[in-house]
């Protein structure tokens, strides 16, 4: 996991690797080579190695990993996905960590400099893209409902329904609670989600209609509240999406009652 830094040193190590304000020496240190690597391990573990020329007494290396494309002119704190600062043992310095999980998807920039280095350097590394699909049945217009992985950090990656209901979560490789709901239905949560190979399909599933107080069943709360609506055009409770809510959407309800959940 991203290492928290002091202020002090973050301060240095983005002086050093970001606005590269750094004056030239006449011995200046050099960067010979940077490699980075991801690692095929459950938590993607990724490895910078910087080869340093004529490292200078007590040389100081830093490193700052950014998503690839990221400005570096107008870097903010949450642009930074990692950042360290070490001593230069002989000439290598080696960089081993994580990111979150929900990080662990596309390309990213690898910025390394030192004190004493006339020149920083940069590379990057990518990760493969693992999808969680499915398809979710609704009454109206299936865009409208969501599909979200969690992961074991509290991270969310939002995925994209199709009209058809077809869903589709782009994550790194990890551990998932996937949660599929529409606004007037009861959510659908998988828990412990795997996402090691390229494609996890978790099948099709009709999400249960009538929820329209969010407590995890379909009662006479829901009931009142399309009582309370009926016969008017109230969008989270028509469920049908037709412009009125009626006898549609209360046979819907009476068909669901007392729903609390999913048989699995």
């Amino acid at each position: 996991m991203m290492k928290k830094l002091s202020k002090i040193l973050l301060v240095m190590a983005l002086t050093l690797t970001v606005f590269f304000a750094m004056m030239a020496v006449a011995s200046a240190a050099t960067i010979e080579s940077v490699e980075a690597n991801v690692a095929a391990d459950a938590g993607r573990t990724i490895s910078v190695t910087v080869e340093y020329g004529s490292p200078e007494a007590a040389q100081q290396s830093t490193v700052l990993v950014v998503k690839s494309g990221t400005a570096l002119a107008t870097l903010a704190d949450s642009d930074i996905k990692y950042i360290d600062q070490e001593a230069v043992s002989d000439t290598a310095v080696t960089y081993t960590f994580k990111l979150l999980e929900a990080d662990r998807t596309g390309a990213y920039d690898v910025y390394v400099g030192g004190t004493g280095v006339d020149a920083p350097e940069d590379t990057s590394f990518s990760f493969d893209t693992k999808k969680i699909i499915g398809t979710i049945t609704v009454l109206g217009d299936a865009t409208k409902a969501t599909a979200v992985a969690t992961d074991a950090s509290g991270n969310n990656v939002n995925g994209t329904v199709a009209s058809t209901g077809a869903y589709e979560i782009e994550v790194g490789q990890g551990t998932y609670d996937v949660v599929l709901g529409k606004a007037g239905y009861l959510y659908k949560t998988y828990e412990d989600v795997a996402a090691n190979t390229a494609e996890v399909n978790l099948g099709s599933i009709t999400l249960i209609a009538g929820e329209f107080v969010v407590d995890g069943v379909v009662d006479t709360k829901d009931l009142q509240t399309l009582l309370n609506n009926y016969n008017k055009s109230v969008e989270v409770v028509d469920l049908n999406e037709d412009g009125v809510v009626d006898t549609k959407e209360l046979q819907t309800l009476l068909n669901n009652y007392n729903a609390d959940g999913y048989d699995e």
